[in-house]
């Protein structure tokens, strides 16, 4: 018997917990539109939370276009995400993770100010006026001479990804990030060499230098 009472007052803990579930989220749901509120249950979380989402960004801008919005709406869903993936293009161009979370803040925020406002990309390092000197350890030293053009095209191939279709992340790849990497790549040991010395050696020279060695040896 008690415990079938236990039960029974476990239940209806759990039935007064859901009713009050639902009420609070009845009265989120109360600021969004009628249709979006009928098009999605209480139950389904984060379709309505994403719906809320893009509502409140319509308040804030409310000239903005549904498509601008949409990409201002799956920035916030997804900040982990996007981060990340601009993270590890960056650690992999500098060879190294140093200010990569600056910069891959800075480059969110530009997208952000891009579709909420219109504006453009703004490379220009920062100016302390304390020390009296320009800093701009948290600007990718890539990418920043075509006002953002392949950044924007990274997010957009990253929300394409993002629901299951892969085409433009696999092209912009391959189109974009593999070169950007390789010819950091080919810079890299063309400094070293230069660094070292080192200069590049003719087939001739080469002979050349065989053969003087042959005759040393003799």
């Amino acid at each position: 018997m008690p415990n079938r009472v236990m039960s029974e007052e476990k239940d209806k803990e759990q039935v007064e917990m859901e009713e009050s579930f639902n009420n609070i989220f009845e009265g989120i749901l109360g600021s969004v539109r009628k249709e979006t509120r009928e098009k999605y249950p209480t139950q389904s979380v984060m379709y309505p939370l994403g719906n809320m989402l893009e509502e409140a960004l319509k308040v804030k801008f409310p000239n903005l276009a549904q498509d601008n919005v949409h990409k201002l709406a799956f920035m916030y869903e997804n900040l982990t995400y996007i981060k990340n993936s601009f993270e590890d293009v960056v650690i992999k161009f500098n060879k190294t993770s140093a200010c990569c979370a600056d910069q891959s803040s800075f480059i969110m925020n530009q997208i952000k100010k891009h579709y909420a406002e219109g504006k453009e990309f703004d490379f220009t390092p920062y100016y302390d006026k304390r020390t009296n000197d320009y800093y701009d350890f948290h600007i990718p030293k890539f990418w920043d001479k075509s006002q953002g053009t392949e950044w924007l095209e990274f997010y957009d191939a990253l929300i394409s990804f993002a629901y299951g279709h892969n085409k433009k992340y696999i092209e912009f790849y391959a189109k974009t990030i593999v070169p950007l990497l390789t010819n950091k790549q080919n810079t890299s040991y063309e400094n070293k060499g230069n660094e070292s010395g080192d200069k590049e050696i003719s087939p001739k020279e080469e002979g050349n230098s065989n053969s003087e060695g042959a005759v040393k040896g003799a």
